[in-house]
C-alpha cells in the first residue's frame, strides 16, 4: 500500500540525476498560490504556509532517498525545470507570515530544518541564522540565543548580520553594556554607513535609544540619514539613466 508521503512525492531516476513528476511541483505551486491569496484576504486560514513548507521539505527528503546529492544547496530548487515557483522568495514570505502571527516555535523549527537540510557552501545561511536567533529571543530563550550568536560571530567575525543579531539578543536581555561594547568594536565615530553595515547601524540606533547615549545616537542617526540620502540619489540617478537609455533607443 502506498504511503501518504509516497503519494505526495514519487520520483523517476534518470542516469545520475533525478526528475520529479510535474504534479508534485504543481501541488506545491497550488499551495503557494493559496498562500498569496491568503495575504490578500481570499482565504482567512493561513495554515497553507506551513503546509507548503512541510510539502517542500518532504519533496527534498523523498528525492534524496533516490539521490543523496539532490539539491544540496537551497538555490538549486529554483533552478529545477519542474518547479515554477520562486522557492527562496516564498520561504522568506512564509517566515514573515509566521512571524506576523507570532508562531515563533514554528519559525524556530523551520529555520533549524532549513539550516540542517542544505550545505550552505555556495550561499550564506545568515538570514536563517538571524531569524533563528530572533525566534529564540521571542520564546524567552535568551541564553540559547546569545550562545548561538556568539558561536556564529566567532566563526564569522566580519559578518554584520551576526554582529547585529547578538546586539539584539543582548538588548532583549537588557545587557546594554555588553551590547555597547560590541557596537564600539565595529562602529567608530567616523565609520560611514554603507550597504555592508547598515543593519548594524540600525541595531546601534536601537541600543543608544535604550541606554540613553544621546551623543552616539545623534551620530548614528546622522550616518543613517546620509546613507538614506545616498540611496535616494542613487535610485533617482538610475531612473534618469534608464530614461536616457529609453529615449536613445527610441
Amino acid at each position: 500500500m502506498i504511503t501518504r508521503n509516497e503519494a505526495i512525492l514519487q520520483v523517476v531516476v534518470k542516469g545520475k540525476g533525478i526528475q520529479m513528476k510535474n504534479y508534485n511541483w504543481e501541488e506545491f505551486g497550488t499551495l503557494v498560490g493559496h498562500c498569496y491569496e491568503n495575504i490578500i484576504g481570499v482565504y482567512e486560514d493561513n495554515s497553507c504556509w506551513q503546509q507548503g513548507f512541510d510539502m517542500l521539505m518532504g519533496i527534498v527528503r523523498e528525492a534524496r532517498k533516490e539521490n543523496a546529492d539532490f539539491a544540496r544547496e537551497l538555490y538549486q530548487l529554483d533552478e529545477m525545470e519542474e518547479n515554477r515557483s520562486d522557492v527562496q522568495g516564498w520561504l522568506e514570505d512564509c517566515m514573515d507570515d509566521l512571524e506576523l502571527h507570532d508562531c515563533w516555535e514554528q519559525v524556530l523549527a523551520n529555520c533549524e530544518e532549513l539550516i540542517g537540510a542544505f550545505e550552505w557552501k555556495e550561499a550564506s545561511p545568515s538570514d536563517w541564522y538571524a531569524m533563528k536567533a530572533r525566534a529564540l529571543d521571542e520564546l524567552n530563550r535568551g541564553a540559547e540565543a546569545e550562545a548561538f550568536c556568539r558561536d556564529w560571530i566567532r566563526q564569522e567575525p566580519e559578518n554584520m548580520q551576526a554582529a547585529s543579531s547578538i546586539v539584539y539578543t543582548l538588548l532583549h536581555q537588557e545587557k546594554l553594556k555588553e551590547a555597547e561594547e560590541l557596537i564600539d568594536r565595529y562602529l567608530k565615530e567616523d565609520t560611514e554607513c554603507t550597504d555592508d553595515n547598515d543593519i548594524l547601524f540600525i541595531a546601534a540606533e536601537r541600543l543608544y535609544e535604550a541606554n540613553g547615549n544621546k551623543k552616539r545616537q545623534k551620530q548614528v542617526n546622522k550616518a543613517l540619514e546620509e546613507y538614506d540620502r545616498y540611496l535616494e540619489t542613487d535610485f533617482l540617478g538610475d531612473d534618469e539613466e534608464d530614461s536616457d537609455d529609453y529615449w536613445t533607443f527610441l
